[in-house]
């Protein structure tokens, strides 16, 4: 029986779209404890998970419904980099599961991601008692949609934080890995330095699907605040030239090639402002502070994150 999408359409943390037979993008609620996008692969005698979560409590929907439509749980985690909310799921799959990323992210798990869950552990419960705070007061005039998702953020970290334990991959690779089963292909394609320092895609070629990870956002401010843009938009292109027709993105819905076109926009619009900004005299970050976000983005999630990127990518162009 096909059960799938409708018998799974209750988890409070994601949906599920088929995109393909056998081939599921989970997509987050906002508001719920996924935060980013997963993806659920049967290449045939392997089950393939791409991604976990921020939080074991939705990585346990996720093997649920793999159980449900598969009878198998998951035989393969693909951790496309190392960023707490593609990983911290991770360990609802310990013990059945193969855990795969590239050398670079394991590094980085070992070092940025040991970091992250130090902070995370000492500041959580503080951060989620301001967020509710701040949501009690409008005055604040933070709209509500620019706050429901980090309030799922801090109330899922929160739950998950007393039993979290970090699964570290035990599988890596260095710019490609291929992985075939009875009924497909698929390859892992690493790039460094665009998003985080190592960023893996899952390439379907017969499906014309690529699973980008955080190299994608749609309808969503991306977080540029680590990596490269110039690395970044080399790296959309060469996503581009692979022609998918399906791009699951890190974070907000299905995307496709046009969306590819709107994220190099935002960049190069980024670049354009930020070359302007610090070629005038005064403060730049309040000359960052008082630049309008045009108006294509400004229904996009996460919204703070405009100004953030501006004046990274600024400080990055004054310094060089």
């Amino acid at each position: 029986v096909h059960m799938g999408t409708s018998l799974f359409s209750n988890s409070k943390h994601f949906t599920l779209q088929e995109l393909a037979k056998g081939v599921f993008a989970a997509i987050a609620i906002d508001g719920g404890a996924a935060i980013c996008n997963a993806g659920v692969v049967d290449l045939g005698g392997q089950l393939l998970v791409f991604d976990t979560f921020l939080t074991p409590q939705a990585a346990q929907d996720l093997r649920t419904f793999a159980m449900a439509e598969f009878g198998v749980p998951p035989q393969l985690v693909v951790n496309s980099h190392y960023h707490n909310d593609h990983t911290w799921g991770n360990q609802v799959f310990e013990g059945e599961a193969q855990f795969i990323a590239s050398i670079r992210t394991r590094q980085l798990m070992e070092t940025e991601g040991k970091e992250e869950l130090r902070w995370y552990a000492a500041n959580a419960p503080k951060k989620l008692e301001e967020l509710r705070e701040k949501m009690r007061n409008p005055e604040a005039g933070i709209p509500d949609y620019a706050l429901k998702g980090m309030l799922g953020y801090y109330e899922g970290l929160v739950e998950a934080l007393p039993t979290l334990k970090p699964i570290k991959p035990g599988i890596t690779f260095d710019k490609r890995l291929e992985l075939s089963g009875s009924k497909r292909s698929c390859a892992l394609i690493a790039f460094e330095g665009a998003h985080s320092g190592s960023d893996a895609i899952l390439v379907l070629p017969k499906e014309k699907i690529v699973f980008a990870g955080d190299l994608l956002f749609t309808h969503f401010h991306p977080w540029l605040l680590e990596g490269d843009p110039d690395l970044l938009l080399q790296t959309l292109n060469a996503i581009e030239k692979l022609q998918p027709t399906l791009i699951v993105p890190g974070h907000g819905p299905l995307g496709t090639l046009q969306d590819l076109q709107t994220l190099v926009g935002y960049v190069e619009q980024l670049k354009q402002t930020a070359r302007s900004l610090i070629t005038q005299e005064g403060n730049l970050a309040e000359q960052v502070h008082h630049q309008v976000m045009p108006v294509a983005y400004q229904d996009w999630q996460m919204p703070h994150l405009y100004h953030d990127n501006l004046s990274y990518i600024a400080k990055r162009l004054r310094g060089s």
